[in-house]
């Protein structure tokens, strides 16, 4: 009788991504999902996933935050409240009154004004 040749090879079963498995490693890591975490989604170790997809893993995180403050401009640009006061309080901009200083200008001239200027029961300053 003939021997009946092996038809499946010795070893592991080569990896070789689809263009589905880049868009998903993308999304996860432009979300911020542990590498462990996709390796577990698509079946593959931690350095089949480095890799096949080190472009996805160097890239995708600043893709995303690209797409998301070029939104965010576009936003703010059309007058989005919203979006403005986000922008400028992540910019630097604050709502707090800084005092400084000493004497004159320190708070408790500041105090000074604002109790000279406050009303009085009847009416008057």
């Amino acid at each position: 009788m003939p021997s009946i040749a092996r038809t499946r090879r010795k070893g592991p079963i080569k990896y070789v991504p689809t263009d589905q498995d880049r868009r998903t490693v993308e999304m996860m890591i432009g979300a911020q999902i542990d590498q462990n975490q996709i390796c577990a989604v698509l079946d593959i170790t931690a350095p089949t996933l480095r890799k096949h997809f080190r472009k996805e893993l160097d890239t995708a995180y600043t893709k995303v935050l690209t797409r998301m403050r070029a939104k965010l401009i576009s936003k703010a640009s059309e007058g989005d409240a919203a979006c403005l006061i986000f922008y400028a309080k992540t910019h630097g901009w604050s709502e707090k009154i800084k005092i400084e200083g000493e004497g004159d200008f320190g708070f408790g001239a500041l105090l000074e004004v604002l109790e000279s200027r406050r009303q009085k029961p009847d009416g008057s300053t």
